[in-house]
């Protein structure tokens, strides 16, 4: 899937990208990340998602994920009649219960935090986006020097696409597309 649309994917059929989207519709206080923070999500990608699976040959991202535990965990143990899996919920369960918390309250404040902050998968996909096929650009003539910065506003990603139109972190929701008053953003598929 990356190799074809980067993080196109991340946009239009991750079910937790969509709860982050409308988790941020709660709050008019929106924060912004420092630059930095676009590369943890690598961190946890090669700590997490790789180093501490190798040395203990357990797969830690999907114990921990919050995706997993709201999707999942949550409503499994909720429909437990027999309260085999109830009893089973101890110290990991709260962990990734606790860490569900953390990025819901994160997302009410911040775009797409976990995608922007946490995602070893969007950390993946981020690499294809120089590949993907589908492809954007910015017509510079029809958006001029003045840069009107709707296309950040708009992201979902608070990337300024004007800048870089196929930066490894734009997920290709296409916001900035359908916002931008003089069609200056165009997608493409390469060829």
């Amino acid at each position: 899937m990356g190799i074809l649309v980067g993080r196109m994917s991340c946009a239009w059929i991750c079910p937790f990208g969509f709860l982050q989207d409308m988790l941020k519709k709660i709050s008019k206080i929106k924060l912004r990340l420092p630059q930095w923070t676009t590369y943890t999500k690598y961190v946890v990608l090669i700590g997490v998602a790789g180093v501490l699976v190798y040395f203990t040959a357990e797969p830690w991202f999907c114990k921990i994920c919050p995706a997993g535990i709201l999707e999942a965990g949550i409503p499994i143990t909720l429909a437990d009649k027999t309260g085999d899996i109830k009893a089973l919920v101890g110290w990991l369960f709260k962990t990734k219960l606790a860490i569900l918390v953390f990025v819901i309250v994160g997302s009410i404040f911040i775009k797409r935090f976990f995608c922007r902050v946490l995602c070893p998968i969007g950390a993946i996909y981020s690499v294809f986006n120089q590949f993907s096929l589908v492809r954007m650009s910015v017509d510079t003539s029809k958006c001029g020097e003045k840069k009107c910065g709707i296309c950040r506003t708009v992201c979902p990603m608070d990337i300024n696409i004007h800048d870089n139109p196929n930066a490894k972190d734009c997920i290709r929701c296409l916001e900035c597309k359908y916002k931008c008053s003089k069609d200056a953003v165009q997608v493409h598929i390469k060829r």
